[in-house]
């Protein structure tokens, strides 16, 4: 479930690219094919400025959509119990469940004064405190040894992760072109050129990495073993960023650009084939202020 949850990720990258191109396309008529930024005259200033719109308009649905789920979406059985103090509401949820999805029966009854309840099918993973929790009970659970090492690492994996991860996006209209034509993107180049082909090598990367990688973590994800799979993603991605943060500079001015596409998309494979969803799924999220 997890890993189909972070593979929305690189979906919305793919349609986010496909609606780009296909903006672009749709103002085709209306963008010059030989002419770069001095050429840009009226029209073609109406058909920028109208392209980036319904790229933003169409970002906001989706946006939208999430929204009215999340505010309408029925809160956990856990959640009711513990914070909201709704023992029999948590019961009848929990029923409804399991017998809507034929996960499996309910072990035990939710105690009237909301301590915590067993999972559908199996034992609880995790003690929920009885009622709301505050800050003060929040700094002292983390000021232990055990849940501030874990959250520690959870935290600097993502930072450590996230931070050259985000700094290869490229969306950068001359490193694209540099990239995959072998010479930067200047102002007189073709406007209608620059935009299509940018959008095309970004599904591309899209498509091949990141996809691919999701798709990996979804059929392995209960084959492999998590903490084996987690190590070893970092290294070959720690491998993968050594690389190109070394060789970056040099390829670029040389004939081999082309070369950090490849590396690139490895990059997107091993970052959404496990690692992420790993990070995500720790010991730290399983911690007892889990109410949802």
């Amino acid at each position: 479930m997890l890993a189909i949850v972070f593979f929305m990720q690189p979906m919305g990258q793919l349609v986010a690219t496909l609606v780009a191109l296909i903006a672009v396309y749709a103002s085709r008529d209306s963008l010059p094919h030989t002419a770069g930024i001095e050429g840009c005259g009226d029209d073609c200033i109406r058909a920028v400025d109208r392209t980036w719109r319904w790229i933003i308009g169409c970002g906001a649905i989706p946006a939208a959509i999430a929204l009215v789920f999340r505010l309408t979406v029925p809160e956990s059985p856990r959640w009711t119990s513990a914070v909201a103090r709704n023992s029999s509401q948590a019961l009848d949820d929990t029923t409804y469940f399991a017998s809507t999805t034929g996960v499996g029966p309910i072990e035990e009854d939710v105690e009237p004064n909301g301590a915590a309840i067993e999972a559908v099918g199996g034992p609880a993973t995790a003690t929920i405190p009885r009622g709301p929790v505050s800050l003060r009970e929040i700094v002292r659970y983390f000021c232990q040894p055990g849940p501030a090492r874990s959250l520690a690492g959870t935290a600097l994996s993502w930072l450590l992760l996230d931070l050259p991860f985000y700094g290869l996006m490229m969306n950068n209209p001359r490193v694209i072109d540099k990239l995959w034509n072998g010479r930067p993107s200047e102002n007189d180049s073709a406007i209608y050129r620059t935009l299509f082909e940018n959008s095309t090598h970004s599904l591309v990367v899209a498509a091949i990495g990141a996809i691919v990688g999701g798709l990996l973590m979804i059929a392995f994800a209960h084959r492999i073993n998590r903490r084996k799979l987690q190590i070893w993603g970092f290294c070959i991605l720690g491998c993968l960023f050594i690389i190109i943060g070394s060789s970056f500079g040099h390829l670029l001015e040389s004939r081999f650009q082309g070369a950090i596409v490849p590396l690139y998309i490895l990059c997107q494979i091993f970052f959404n084939f496990g690692t992420k969803y790993v990070r995500s799924s720790s010991s730290v999220l399983d911690d007892p202020f889990r109410q949802g």
